[in-house]
């Protein structure tokens, strides 16, 4: 069944308006869709509330708002949960 709906390789929808003009995996990369799926739920909300005004101000898209946004808040996370490992493994 994933083989018939491309896989690995189909693309998160996005909310965003270039998304829903383009639904081509071949352009979109790895780093907005990881991007966008670190906003789910409150994040995302936030991310999507915060992205639509941000755009209109700089040259940037909604899209790249949201994948920063989303990007920032994975490598957070990602933080979050390695410093602890780090301590506990050099304190040994």
């Amino acid at each position: 069944m994933a083989a018939e709906r491309g896989g690995y390789r189909e693309v998160m929808a996005s909310k965003t308006k270039e998304s829903k003009k383009s639904k081509d995996p071949e352009n979109s990369s790895v780093v907005t869709t990881l991007g966008e799926s670190a906003l789910t739920g409150l994040p995302g909300k936030i991310g999507g509330a915060v992205a639509k005004p941000v755009s209109k101000r700089t040259k940037w898209s909604e899209q790249q708002i949201r994948t920063a946004i989303g990007l920032a808040l994975l490598a957070w996370a990602l933080y979050r949960v390695l410093r602890p490992t780090v301590r506990a493994v050099r304190n040994r």
